[in-house]
């Protein structure tokens, strides 16, 4: 993808930028988003592309380097833009309001203007489902009076702008973040965990270019990690009408989004029109369900006359649109459901003809995969689960190619002690592996959600058993097993797209290096242990390709069962010496671009740093790091191992129970004081 001027990255160590209320994060300081953004992009900065979360900030890319490998990691023209939406943002309407949805970054959950009447999301539990609520406007169709009320306003922590900050703060809530007017206003969120990527938040100018016309503010939601970039304005104006807004200041990341959310395809075709004109590649424009914005009730009465393109608020009108436009060919339409509309899965009959186009066979190259079109296979076909062989292959095919939503529909139609499908549940986690990163990258949001340990006792793990004619405690297997599996067939991570796939099962999965197959899910993928694996073929680059990136953040120490042996690290030592980098062959670039090249060219990599990340993350026994250290000259200490080390490992974990109890008291305790203070205050 070719650079544009004006990074949209935020340095991580900011945290409420200018114009916003320092609630949430005290302590950072107050900088300009510009004078960041120039300081890093001349700096050598290091190269991450994890979608998945970092525990400390990190140095951040130049725009440059940040789109570039962005556009190494689109997906495939056949697969119309949807698996790579789904790796950078995931969006879902709730509720009833025209404006309401669910915005999730980098693992940073936004609920943004909602509006929860008859929704399963519940107001009091708000504060524990997401990290932010962010109300846009302070209009009753986006600010819903009756869901806020019912927050637990001393816990929710609130996004706002600058009117609707006006009315929550007479409200009397806490944690508020308040978006100055205009070009100015930015904000930096993170998860309470600080497990995801950063998310920066700018403003923009929206509707109301005229005096007369009410002013709105537009919004750009930046994921820090990989650059994606959102915008949604309330009325659809983003920027103004066509984007077109004249207002002095607008950051130029303003213009180079990727996603735009939108309540009326009429708006955005004019605004998707302007921001191409400017620059923008588009991947995908969201249409939120609801009524668009009603002609006949805008003050404006050259409204009718601007409306974009002359096109209806209609799917198809909006796709013709995109057609008709060169510069907008390759922008794909999102119809967005709320969560009502999607549990209707769970109430109508079971039809295969959910799963619609799904690849089947993953192929080396995108373009030779083999699909399945279930809708038209299965056209004048209605699915009988009364049948044996109508009830198996349903099964069989909703475990592979379902999302969460229809597994789950899926297995509540199947008894507990009924083998589901061909195969039982196991081919929920097979499908998966078939085209190895390509595909663990297409299928990542359902696998995290079943390898969720709480999902998995509840969805997955019961029926194991019901795999009739196989040993059930051969089945039995664990999130860790499959997590270590698919680890190792990620690995080595030599090209840009496999190095995704490998942080992705890393840090969010939570694989290890399994040094027993007892830790591996040997039932779906015949493997042995990962480290064995890693070693096979005396792949010693692959190996310490491996190793460099396992140990490239400050986690905790690998687990004992997942470090390397001594006989690893004297295999390990003859890399001592190698070239690690390589170009990257015809192939590779191929599938990930013509200007794709080893993700080692921007890592400042040595042996010696190597030897010292694995110390630090503990990656090989006592011995193992011991011979290490004295083959690069570093001085090592013994650390604890065996029955001392476990002794201090729930020592540990007591004292964070310990900690953690006497925060709750104390959170407890300062709720009841500010309780207190404000019933004195009103008498």
């Amino acid at each position: 993808m070719e650079s544009r001027p004006g990074c949209r990255i935020l340095v991580l160590s900011a945290c409420l930028l200018f114009g916003t209320r320092n609630t949430f994060c005290p302590g950072y300081g107050h900088y300009s988003l510009h004078s960041l953004v120039s300081r890093t992009s001349r700096s050598q900065a290091k190269s991450f592309e994890s979608p998945v979360g970092l525990s400390e900030p990190k140095q951040v890319q130049s725009v440059q380097s940040t789109r570039s490998q962005r556009g190494r990691l689109g997906a495939s023209p056949d697969d119309k833009g949807f698996s790579e939406l789904k790796k950078q943002l995931n969006i879902k309407a709730v509720g009833q309001g025209r404006g309401s949805f669910i915005l999730e970054m980098g693992g940073v959950k936004i609920l943004v203007n909602p509006n929860l009447e008859g929704s399963r999301v519940k107001p009091e539990t708000v504060h524990e489902d997401f990290d932010y609520v962010f109300l846009t406007s302070e209009e009753p169709e986006f600010f819903h009076r009756e869901t806020v009320n019912k927050m637990k306003l001393t816990k929710v922590k609130f996004v706002a702008s600058a009117k609707a900050g006006q009315e929550l703060t007479k409200m009397m809530v806490r944690n508020l973040a308040v978006l100055q007017n205009g070009p100015g206003g930015q904000c930096y969120l993170q998860s309470r965990d600080k497990s995801g990527a950063a998310i920066g938040i700018l403003s923009a100018p929206g509707a109301g270019g005229m005096p007369w016309e009410r002013q709105e503010q537009a919004f750009v939601f930046v994921n820090l990690e990989n650059g994606a970039a959102v915008a949604y304005e309330a009325f659809g104006q983003y920027l103004g009408k066509g984007a077109a807004s004249s207002k002095p200041g607008i950051p130029e990341e303003a213009y180079q989004v990727d996603y735009l959310i939108t309540p009326d395809l009429r708006e955005a075709a004019g605004v998707a029109s302007g921001l191409a004109e400017k620059g923008a590649k588009l991947k995908a424009v969201l249409r939120l369900p609801g009524e668009g914005n009603p002609l006949d009730e805008d003050v404006n009465p050259l409204t009718a006359l601007d409306r974009a393109f002359g096109i209806e608020d209609k799917a198809e009108d909006f796709q013709a649109f995109l057609k008709g436009e060169s510069s907008l060919a390759e922008t794909n339409l999102v119809m967005l459901k709320t969560d009502e509309e999607l549990a209707a899965v769970a109430t109508q009959l079971p039809d295969v003809r959910w799963l619609g186009r799904q690849v089947f066979m993953w192929c080396g190259n995108p373009k030779e995969d083999l699909w399945n079109d279930f809708t038209a296979l299965h056209q004048n076909e209605t699915t009988d689960l009364e049948k044996q062989e109508h009830r198996n292959y349903f099964g069989e095919k909703a475990l592979r190619f379902g999302g969460v939503d229809i597994v789950l529909r899926t297995l509540a139609l199947f008894r507990a002690d009924e083998r589901v499908g061909y195969h039982g549940v196991v081919s929920l986690f097979t499908e998966p592996l078939q085209g190895r990163a390509r595909s663990i990258l297409h299928y990542a949001a359902r696998t995290a959600f079943f390898l969720q340990r709480e999902n998995f006792s509840k969805h997955i793990a019961p029926r194991f058993v019901s795999c009739t004619g196989k040993d059930p405690d051969r089945l039995q297997l664990t999130p860790q097993q499959i997590a270590n599996t698919m680890l190792v067939l990620v690995a080595p991570p030599q090209t840009p797209r496999k190095l995704q796939a490998f942080r992705l099962v890393m840090n969010r999965f939570g694989a290890f290096l399994a040094t027993s197959v007892e830790d591996m899910a040997c039932s779906i993928c015949g493997t042995s242990t990962g480290w064995e694996e890693v070693f096979c073929n005396a792949d010693i680059r692959g190996a310490a390709r491996v190793l460099w990136h396992l140990c490239e953040d400050m986690g905790p120490p690998f687990p004992p069962r997942g470090r390397g042996s001594r006989c690893h690290a004297e295999m390990l030592l003859e890399a001592q010496h190698l070239q690690l980098v390589r170009p990257l062959d015809a192939f590779e670039l191929e599938l990930e671009g013509a200007h794709a090249q080893d993700p080692l060219v921007e890592e400042n990599y040595s042996f010696r740093e190597l030897v010292q990340r694995c110390v630090a993350r503990r990656a090989f026994e006592n011995s193992g790091l011991k011979l290490l250290c004295e083959a690069v000259g570093i001085g090592f200490h013994p650390l604890p191992e065996g029955p001392e080390e476990e002794a201090l490992r729930m020592a540990a974990q007591q004292d964070h129970q310990a900690i953690f109890a006497l925060s709750l008291a104390c959170t407890h305790l300062a709720e009841d004081f500010h309780v207190s203070k404000r019933s004195r205050e009103s008498l």
